[in-house]
């Protein structure tokens, strides 16, 4: 709720004021999606050179 409040803000001049990318959950998430699919790289390519 507080979320679509703060977007949905007519208060604000501008978009780039309503908009918090600490507060934005798809992005949040695209963020951790990317760093855990980073992490499984890594530790794929450690576990391949283990493997040699």
């Amino acid at each position: 709720m507080a979320e679509w409040q703060r977007v949905c803000d007519d208060t604000a001049e501008t978009h780039a004021e309503r908009y918090d990318p600490d507060h934005d959950t798809a992005l949040q998430h695209a963020l951790r999606a990317d760093r855990h699919r980073r992490d499984v790289a890594e530790c794929a390519r450690e576990a391949a050179h283990m493997a040699r």
